[in-house]
């Protein structure tokens, strides 16, 4: 804090300095000396904001992705129902996917049985959906008292950051809704896996006051409150990624928000201890 009060300071008498010597006709090489004085001051003093506010450190975050054109994000996603569904709850929830009326975008089945599907949605997007069935299940073979599963996976995608939220906003999660409203499951999951070219911005803020010899495969844990009693949402950030398990499609989305805009809620990442 001493450093950012000291900065501020000198940038302000820096800049009254060159009112003063602009008004006075200073040689135009010192009021050149000046402005560059002020640009390194003025990067300093950003620079140690950024550390000292993660408000700030995520605002410029979300600045260089915006205006860098080449700057993408690689994802994934993963959902799993359990209830009991049925044999042909494959054949149930591919009918209503390609029924126009219920879901926007064209389904293309590129492979399939009734037990596995590989999709292709609005050429755009791959995913596979399988259903495991009780009676095929270990448990179930067993003689326990276990569920149908079905689930649905993604193949990466690389997209810009923007992008990436509208493909999840406007093509995964009615999908993943429309599914949910076939099956009925007794428990869902949704999973998203975020990987960052170079390192997390979410990694560098825990990492920041660590020496690089104690870092190693740090990892950090985040459990945070879906709202709903005795279900959390769970984060964990490593060196290059991101790993998000969500318990219902809004929490999906506000998460997916979060982690791929890099646009946290700053209290969840403060409000959490850190695992090694």
């Amino acid at each position: 804090m001493f450093l950012l009060i000291a900065y501020a300071v000198l940038i302000l008498w820096l800049l009254i300095s060159m009112v003063v010597g602009h008004h006075a006709n200073l040689p135009i090489t010192t009021l050149i000396t000046q402005v560059g004085g002020l640009v390194g001051l003025t990067a300093a003093f950003l620079q140690n904001l950024t550390k000292n506010s993660l408000t700030v450190y995520f605002l410029w975050q979300r600045l260089r992705i915006r205006f860098n054109i080449r700057a993408v994000t690689r994802w994934s996603f993963s959902v799993r129902f359990d209830g009991h569904f049925g044999s042909d709850a494959l054949h149930r929830a591919l009918q209503v996917l390609s029924n126009p009326e219920r879901y926007a975008y064209p389904i293309v089945i590129e492979a399939g049985d009734n037990r596995s599907a590989l999709l292709s949605v609005d050429d755009s997007l791959l995913i596979s959906a399988s259903l495991e069935t009780a009676e095929f299940s270990e448990a179930g073979r067993a003689g326990g008292g276990e569920m149908d599963h079905f689930a649905v996976v993604s193949k990466i995608q690389e997209l810009p950051y923007r992008f990436s939220v509208e493909k999840i906003e406007q093509q995964i999660l009615p999908m993943l809704s429309i599914l949910r409203d076939e099956l009925r499951p007794n428990k869902s999951s949704y999973e998203l896996n975020v990987d960052f070219r170079g390192v997390n911005p979410f990694f560098q803020v825990y990492i920041a006051r660590l020496r690089p010899e104690q870092i190693g495969d740090f990892r950090v844990v985040l459990r945070v409150d879906s709202g709903t009693p005795d279900r959390k949402e769970r984060v964990e950030i490593s060196k290059t990624n991101v790993h998000v398990t969500a318990a219902s499609t809004d929490s999906f989305k506000r998460l997916a928000d979060d982690f791929i805009l890099l646009s946290p809620n700053v209290r969840m990442l403060t409000g959490v201890q850190k695992n090694a």
